[in-house]
């Protein structure tokens, strides 16, 4: 019988040196290193010049195909026509300005003679450039004038205004009363008093209720003032004619007229209402005392 055989030592794999290791620029190899680096081998110039040659030769030329590019798309762009350059206008000549003449300068007079200055000649006060004009031209230029005056119409006559309504005593406690107001309600209080005064020559007006109240043969009308309104009252006022319906009021007798400003105060109307109804009391007797 063979013995077996005893198995084989482990031997440690031989170590394989690395091709990228000793491979250097280009794939040659690279020379082995010795213990110390001052024992390289120094490379010759032309090696280096060779390795730089070869990595241009591998990149791509960029440079050239931008200009190739750029050279391309300029000649499928058409060159657009310069615009034309309007022409200058020629620039007008200006006037010459004629300077009117002007009076002329006195003299140089001796130094111990008085200065005379001449009178300057008559002008119009419209125009001074009239003084110039011949005669003749200025009997037609009258002649003109009095044409345009015979054909325009002629003025209307200004009447003279009226001259204002006398102002009539009212009594103390009346001018009083309208001066304590003072503004707009004085002025219509005043001009209401004074047609009472005016159309009812014979009433008397007192203070009465606050406010001034005129009597004839009893009281027929009355003015009063409030905040923002004047009351021009009659006692007997559903009697009166009112076409305009200015008097206001529900009861069977008293009415009244609302006055907001001066301006309302109807002189015509109201001194109509005055002698109607200084006629009632004189024909029906006093109002407060008679039932009607």
């Amino acid at each position: 019988m063979a013995k077996p055989k005893k198995p084989a030592a482990n031997k440690a794999p031989a170590k394989k040196h690395s091709t990228k290791a000793s491979r250097g620029h280009g794939g040659a190899t690279a020379p082995k290193r010795t213990g110390s680096s001052s024992a390289r081998k120094p490379v010759s110039g032309n090696a280096v010049a060779g390795r730089r040659k070869v990595a241009q030769a591998k990149k791509p030329v960029a440079a050239k195909k931008v200009a190739a590019l750029r050279k391309s798309v300029a000649a499928k762009k058409p060159v657009s026509a310069k615009k034309p350059v309007p022409a200058k206008k020629p620039v007008a000549a200006k006037k010459p300005v004629r300077s009117k003449p002007g009076p002329a300068k006195p003299a140089a007079v001796k130094a111990h003679a008085p200065a005379r200055v001449p009178a300057a000649p008559p002008t119009s006060s419209k125009n001074p450039e009239l003084s110039n004009v011949t005669p003749a031209a200025k009997g037609v230029s009258a002649a003109k004038d009095s044409a345009k005056t015979k054909n325009a119409a002629p003025a209307k006559p200004v009447l003279p205004a009226k001259p204002p309504a006398p102002r009539l005593p009212l009594g103390a406690a009346v001018e009083a009363y309208i001066a304590d107001l003072g503004d707009w309600r004085g002025e219509a209080v005043s001009r209401v008093c004074q047609l009472l005064a005016a159309n009812a020559p014979r009433a008397t007006g007192l203070i009465r209720y606050g406010h001034p109240v005129y009597e004839q043969k009893g009281p027929f009308a009355y003015v009063r003032a409030e905040p923002h309104v004047v009351y021009f009252g009659f006692w007997r006022g559903a009697r009166l004619e009112d076409p305009d319906k200015l008097l206001v009021g529900e009861g069977d007798r008293m009415r009244k007229a609302n006055l907001w400003s001066a301006s309302d105060v109807r002189e015509e109307r109201f001194a109509a209402w005055i002698r109607e109804a200084v006629r009632l009391n004189q024909e029906l007797g006093d109002p407060t005392k008679m039932v009607e």
